[in-house]
């Protein structure tokens, strides 16, 4: 069987399965609290960077009440708590609100030397976001209990003055950091399938369980179109080698997300996907061109971006067609 045909035939085999069953069920659902500033709305035109994490953040608070996961309703009640709050803000609270810092997605006791620096750590500085991790300690990567990460994610919120907006990494689904949740293949399988249907499911199953367990914001879709066979690091996690199809793949992705109230990034920019080194090991290089860049790198960012991507990951790479400045990363 052409490999074409096979990854549709996985794929068409799940999508039946969800199908079915309306939406995947998933034992983390529920564990999320959400309170009363999740009424307010997103608004993301005009305004700065801190205004934009302030009122991202208002559907972020958990205090007293379950939240099902779902679309996030644009209004401008949460700009006007956003500029409200940022109003009464001291100058070391804003720079705090700029900061995202690492968090393992793992029980500790309220009272444990660890959790207590960490919840100190957030309130002096007035963190505004954390990443959830969990530990690794090569080649084996801990995963966690959905509960875990709940428990924590909660206690943080009700521990911080302003809503807190957390992140993960969950390229293949919350599974690649969490037990309990859908699995899914790399990107590459839902290039070989072919069909946005299945990306856009692939973006609401995960913002569901995502947003169950108190994540909000995926450092996911993947938008590199892999050029380079020899590539070490993109390879799989890209949706393929055409950047027409890429771009299709990740706007329905985002699409599928934010139905469930996830927010959602677009990676590497301007492409990591024609080069042919590890960036988290030393500096890769993109060698094409400007009309290169134009025709084939950016197409897919261009993409997400009118599908209403949330934010953008540049890459750790240099770009001499834009910057000849020896060893200047993107």
């Amino acid at each position: 069987m052409a490999p074409g045909a096979r990854g549709r035939g996985i794929l068409e085999a799940e999508q039946n399965r969800y199908s079915r069953a309306g939406r995947p069920a998933s034992i983390t659902s529920g564990l999320y609290r959400a309170g009363p500033l999740a009424r307010y709305g997103l608004s993301m035109q005009g305004r700065t960077v801190l205004a934009l994490v302030l009122a991202l953040s208002t559907f972020a608070f958990a205090k007293d009440k379950f939240q099902q996961p779902g679309p996030i309703h644009l209004n401008g009640d949460g700009e006007k708590w956003a500029e409200k709050t940022l109003r009464k803000m001291s100058s070391e609270e804003k720079v705090g609100q700029l900061f995202m810092i690492w968090v393992r997605a793992e029980f500790l006791n309220v009272s444990s030397p660890e959790y207590l620096e960490l919840r100190d750590t957030m309130q002096k500085y007035h963190i505004g976001s954390f990443a959830m991790t969990v530990r690794w300690e090569p080649p084996f990567l801990y995963r966690n209990q959905p509960y875990e990460a709940a428990e924590l994610l909660n206690r943080l919120q009700k521990d911080s003055k302003l809503p807190l907006l957390f992140a993960a990494d969950f390229e293949r689904g919350i599974t690649m950091r969490l037990h309990g949740g859908t699995t899914f293949p790399h990107a590459m399988a839902f290039g070989a399938a072919g069909k946005t249907e299945y990306a856009e499911a692939f973006g609401r199953i995960t913002g569901e369980e995502a947003r169950a367990v108190g994540i909000h914001w995926n450092f996911f879709p993947d938008a590199d179109v892999n050029s380079n066979p020899a590539n070490p690091i993109i390879n799989t996690r890209s949706f393929g080698e055409d950047p027409k199809q890429v771009g299709e793949l990740v706007a329905a992705y985002i699409r599928g997300a934010h139905q469930s109230g996830m927010m959602t990034t677009v990676k590497h920019f301007p492409g990591h996907g024609d080069t042919a080194t590890d960036s988290h090991l030393s500096v890769a290089q993109v060698t094409g061109d400007r009309s290169r860049l134009q025709s084939v790198e950016l197409p897919p960012f261009q993409s997400g971006i009118s599908a209403g991507v949330d934010s953008v990951m540049v890459a750790h790479v240099t770009v001499p067609a834009l910057d000849a400045t020896p060893d200047r990363v993107a």
